[in-house]
């Protein structure tokens, strides 16, 4: 008590005592401090170790994959190159992101011989503005400016017509990034189509290219141009050419420049296919039934996944299918040339094993040829014939009788059965319009062609019609021989127990083949 009540009255005690407790204090903060820059030296040192361990990882993850790339390549899962085109499909514009992640879905859930690509410059696209500002001034103005410039300077005037060409290519830029499918067949042939996106006309376009498989034989003379990107498509849905563009707004855009129609432009950036929109998920209006005002180009169609998800499979069936069909189409025509009908086995089962007739030409032959025959008029009128179509010529011969078959084969066959038009030279000149048993004969190809159809062999109708035409034939030259003037160079080589029925006569060109024999319908 003596201490402390001496310490608490003695200045000079209160400041020795406040000066021993400021070195406790300081030795017990200067403990703490290098208590901390040892911690923290401890903690940079982890931290060191760390870095140099991740900056290690990189170079090891990385080759990691790259060895099990063979493994990824035998398994089919090419897990490294969806990743890198997922990273890619963030810079597409929202129609090709669409069909890029519709198309991917479709091929993994249905059909594995469907392979989906991103190509292009991911570079130029992040730096693409797809909003691109509207160009304020109009045609008048432009005129305006045109001639006040004619007024001035060629040079200016040079500039002006520059100002102008830049502004048109502008139009008709295509995105950098692109979708790719290949669709493969099960003979291998592939169909490439790249789908582009251009940004100022808002729609999609497509280039097309067939490669067929070194079993398919491409050597046919009246069908070199099936295969031919500007056609090999053509009406997948009814009315879709692909020539003009679907978007009704871009007809104001382009005559804003005097640009003229769309399709003059269909060889640089592709066909605008209405199926190529839906699988982008847009979905644009007829121009008739739109509200949007007369002139205006302000009709933007935002793509909807929806819209995709409801095409998608269906598309890609109906391409299929036409690749299947127009090789199938090939391979017949190629052989046709020859004056050979390929047929399977359960098709040639249909026929009688016999036939006399023969098949001595086969041609191409173009809408005004067809034009021109009076029994082909009725059809030509009636618009069964349409400038798509593909036109041929066969010539049948026996003995001094020949009949000239001028078939049309539309674009999408085989969903749509090739139409033939019949006329027989015989002693006369005779057409359906001329003889009710050549119209019986026109009947017994072109109505009941089902018949022919058996065990998936769809794409060979034409060769099969072909086949009946040729029995028919038969059948027409041996029953007119009752007479006795007919040459004796047309036998009887078939079974038919009645030659006629009915009172217009009808003729026996059904063939029964549990029989082997000739009946009437």
């Amino acid at each position: 008590m003596c201490v402390q009540k001496v310490t608490t009255e003695d200045p000079h005690q209160q400041m020795l005592a406040r000066l021993e407790w400021e070195l406790e204090q300081r030795k017990e903060l200067a403990g703490k401090l290098k208590e901390a820059q040892t911690s923290r030296e401890k903690i940079s040192q982890e931290i060191q170790k760390k870095e140099d361990y991740l900056d290690t990882l990189q170079p090891k993850l990385q080759a990691i994959l790259e060895v099990t790339r063979p493994v990824q390549n035998y398994l089919k899962m090419p897990y490294d190159d969806v990743r890198e085109q997922q990273q890619t499909a963030r810079h597409l514009p929202l129609p090709l992101y669409v069909l890029y992640m519709q198309a991917s879905a479709y091929q993994q859930a249905c059909d594995k011989f469907l392979k989906v690509t991103i190509e292009g410059n991911v570079d130029e696209a992040k730096s693409m503005d797809l909003d691109m500002p509207e160009i304020d001034d109009d045609s008048d103005s432009d005129q305006d400016a045109e001639e006040q410039e004619k007024r001035t300077s060629k040079r200016r005037r040079k500039t002006q017509e520059a100002r102008l060409a830049e502004k048109r290519q502008r139009v008709i830029r295509k995105h950098p990034l692109c979708v790719n499918l290949e669709i493969t067949a099960k003979d291998g042939s592939v169909l490439h189509l790249t789908f582009f996106f251009l940004p100022t006309l808002h729609i999609i376009t497509v280039g097309v290219k067939v490669v067929p498989s070194k079993d398919v034989s491409t050597n046919s003379i009246t069908g070199g141009d099936l295969m031919s990107p500007q056609t090999v498509l053509d009406e997948l849905y009814p009315g879709d050419h692909g020539e003009t563009t679907p978007n009704p707004a871009n007809q104001y855009e382009l005559g804003r420049y005097g640009m003229g129609e769309f399709g003059q432009y269909v060889d640089r950036v592709g066909r605008p296919y209405m199926w190529a929109q839906w699988l982008g998920g847009l979905q644009f209006l007829d121009l008739t039934e739109s509200d949007t005002p007369s002139g205006s180009t302000s009709m933007t169609v935002r793509a909807k996944t929806s819209i995709s998800a409801t095409y998608m499979q269906q598309s890609i069936k109906r391409l299929r299918q036409r690749l299947k069909a127009r090789l199938g189409l090939l391979r017949q025509l190629s052989s046709l040339e020859q004056g050979v009908v390929p047929l399977s086995g359960s098709v040639i089962k249909k026929f009688p094993a016999k036939i006399v007739s023969r098949l001595s030409s086969w041609k191409r032959i173009t809408l005004d040829d067809l034009e021109g025959l009076p029994h082909a008029k009725r059809l030509v009128e009636g618009g069964f014939v349409s400038r798509n179509d593909l036109l041929f010529c066969a010539v049948l011969e026996r003995g001094s009788a020949k009949l000239m078959a001028h078939i049309i084969v539309s674009v999408d066959y085989p969903e749509v059965a090739p139409l033939f038009l019949i006329s027989i030279a015989w002693q006369s000149h005779r057409t359906a319009l001329t003889d009710m048993h050549v119209k019986e004969l026109e009947e017994e190809v072109n109505i009941h062609y089902e018949e022919l159809v058996v065990d998936k062999t769809h794409d060979q109708l034409l060769s099969a019609q072909v086949q009946r035409l040729l029995v028919a034939f038969d059948v027409y030259l041996e029953t007119e021989t009752l007479d006795l003037t007919a040459p004796v160079e047309i036998p009887k080589e078939k079974v038919i127990p009645r030659m006629y029925r009915g009172p217009s006569r009808s003729k026996p060109y059904k063939y029964v083949p549990e029989l082997a024999v000739f009946t009437q319908r």
